[in-house]
């Protein structure tokens, strides 16, 4: 009976309770939800201006890489002064390849009047296509429809004529798609043309994203971004900022909202909301609104402070994937996009690394040739020491051992020299099995049986011909086997495999050696690299580097245990029949 009695009278407590505080309650908890929910707007208003300014970076940045991708290909067409057009599709093909593969969509080289002599990628320019160099972004035409690309030219003069190289990347919403991986955000890309702007379909689908007059103006006027903030009509806010040419004129513009975040505050403001969270709730209103802000505030602040560290450079911080599923989605699509710019960075440092190499080549080049200096006086003093000296067999032999040093010095230079420096090209038509392999077979030959190795040579009587340096290849090839056979022990078999592939001739060179780990595989072709106790690390390099110059392509398959195949493959002008023979070291 106590029970129930104190169960009633807390029964009436509460109820005494609700019926006092029910309606501060909820004129409070009105207020404390409307406070958040301007808040919460102002904080996705923010984000997604900063979101889009961000965006429009990426098609500035785009336009920067462009023009040094342009520059590389312009300056290799330079240094091959006397390439006739015709074939500019064999030399630059590869470049566009490599292009395409990191993201790039188009190539272009085209005359001072306009003519394409070389196109990647279809596209018609609006306007007349630039004739000077310069990167910007530009309206043009792909398959009908209107697009805008970021691109880049570079003049170079062939032959004294001149031409233009053109490289650029569609700006559409694929560009951005590392920034809407989990489909958080929608990004909408428009066109400004005579007509105002408009916005870039796909198949004729009509979207309800439009640009409204008052951003409109003020994008024309020059500001870098603007926010139209939600509505009755639209419940979304959208943020826009400007993409602009090399002239500061506007010829696009990138929208970005939120998707799917319209039933995240779509009832805070509604009073029955609010009367349930009174009846239920009570005097814990309060807390219930701490909670949401909690809940959703944070997590947005949290995605603003890591936009900000992204654009200082920061791609490692990550942000907590919390805060109900559509934020959750959003956090996931931010830290998805940081991966893939770190990813680039990383790309980039790559290509830096690289740029490194070849500064440290040319800077080996110099101390080679210092070197010299020296090393000829002291090889000039110990022979004339030799000749003048009446020396005992011990100072003789110790004379005799300075000699070689010298001399073992001196084809280090010259290698590094050879490597950094390489002698120009003579190409003509040789058949490359007659003067290159059967040549660097024979001449191997001796030290194979000396090292207990044999060697098959597989399509010897292949017959392809190529347009090469017949010294150059024999180098590169006596390079590739040389390794083969220091990597291959007693009793070991070395195979030479020439076959027409049908994209190029393909030449083989196979051991059943050691082997090499992954991580050695994939730094085997760069320059003074090397695994062994003596040597400069660059016979593979050079060997790279000559295939590459005949335009052709060099890799390497290995597993430890299990030997090592190179793969070579080359141009050729003409085939013939299949044959094998079997040579062996002697």
């Amino acid at each position: 009976m106590t029970s129930i009695r104190l169960l009633s009278l807390r029964w009436r407590l509460i109820l005494a309770f609700l019926l006092v505080s029910a309606p501060p309650v909820l004129v409070a908890s009105y207020i404390a939800a409307e406070a958040i929910s301007v808040a919460f707007e102002r904080n996705v208003e923010r984000w997604l201006e900063e979101t889009a300014r961000f965006l429009a970076g990426d098609a500035d940045e785009t336009k920067i890489e462009a023009d040094k991708s342009a520059a590389i290909i312009a300056a290799a067409l330079s240094n091959r002064n006397g390439i006739d057009p015709g074939r500019f599709e064999h030399f630059v093909h590869p470049f566009a390849d490599l292009l395409a593969s990191v993201g790039y969509d188009y190539v272009q080289i085209y005359r001072e009047d306009g003519v394409r002599e070389y196109t990647f990628g279809q596209i018609d320019f609006v306007d007349a296509p630039p004739q000077d160099s310069r990167k910007s972004l530009y309206r043009v035409r792909v398959n009908g429809r209107d697009a805008l690309i970021g691109g880049a030219a570079r003049a170079v003069d062939i032959a004294g004529k001149q031409y233009f190289v053109f490289v650029a990347n569609l700006i559409d919403e694929a560009f951005f798609n590392s920034s809407q991986a989990s489909k958080s955000l929608d990004i909408k890309i428009f066109q400004v043309g005579p007509n105002g702007p408009a916005i870039m379909r796909k198949n004729g689908v009509k979207d309800q994203v439009s640009v409204p007059e008052s951003v409109y103006r003020a994008l024309m006027r020059g500001a870098p971004s603007a926010i139209s903030s939600s509505n009755a009509q639209d419940r979304l806010a959208t943020a826009f900022a400007a993409l602009r040419d090399d002239q500061g004129r506007l010829v696009g513009i990138v929208a970005c909202r939120v998707a799917g975040m319209t039933a995240v505050f779509e009832n805070l403001s509604e009073w029955q909301y609010f009367l349930a969270l009174a009846g239920v709730a009570g005097f814990f209103s309060v807390l219930v609104g701490a909670l949401i802000a909690q809940r959703i505030s944070q997590p947005v602040q949290a995605l603003t402070l890591g936009l900000r560290a992204v654009a200082t450079g920061d791609y490692l911080g990550r942000v907590r994937e919390e805060g109900g599923r559509e934020l959750a989605e959003l956090a996931a699509g931010f830290n998805l996009m940081s991966e893939q710019l770190e990813r680039l960075r990383n790309m980039e440092g790559e290509m830096r690394r690289r740029e490194q190499l070849a500064a440290l080549g040319e800077a080996a080049a110099v101390i080679a040739h210092e070197i010299r200096n020296p090393l000829g006086i002291i090889k000039t003093s110990s022979q004339v020491v030799r000749m003048k000296s009446a020396l005992k067999p011990s100072e003789d032999r110790l004379i005799g051992f300075v000699l070689d040093e010298v001399s073992r010095i001196d084809r280090l230079v010259q290698e590094i020299l050879d490597f950094v420096r390489p002698k120009e090209l003579h190409k003509r038509r040789i058949e490359l099995m007659k003067e290159v392999v059967e040549r660097v077979v024979e001449f191997t030959a001796p030290e194979l049986a000396k090292r207990g190795l044999t060697c098959a040579v597989l399509g010897r009587n292949t017959g392809a011909v190529v347009l090469g340096d017949p010294d150059r290849l024999y180098q590169a090839l006596l390079n590739l086997i040389l390794n083969a056979m220091d990597a291959t022990s007693k009793g070991g078999h070395l195979t030479v495999i020439m076959s027409l592939q049908p994209e190029c001739l393909e030449l083989r060179v196979e051991d059943d050696g050691i082997g090499m780990p992954e991580d050695v595989v994939r730094r085997v072709f760069d320059p003074f690299f090397t695994t062994k106790a003596r040597g400069t690390g660059l016979g593979l390099a050079q060997a790279k580097a000559v295939i590459e110059d005949h335009a052709g392509t060099i890799s390497c398959v290995s597993e430890p245990g299990h030997g090592t195949t190179f793969v070579v493959c080359l141009p050729y002008l003409i085939m013939e029949n299949l044959d094998e023979a079997v040579c062996s070291g002697r």
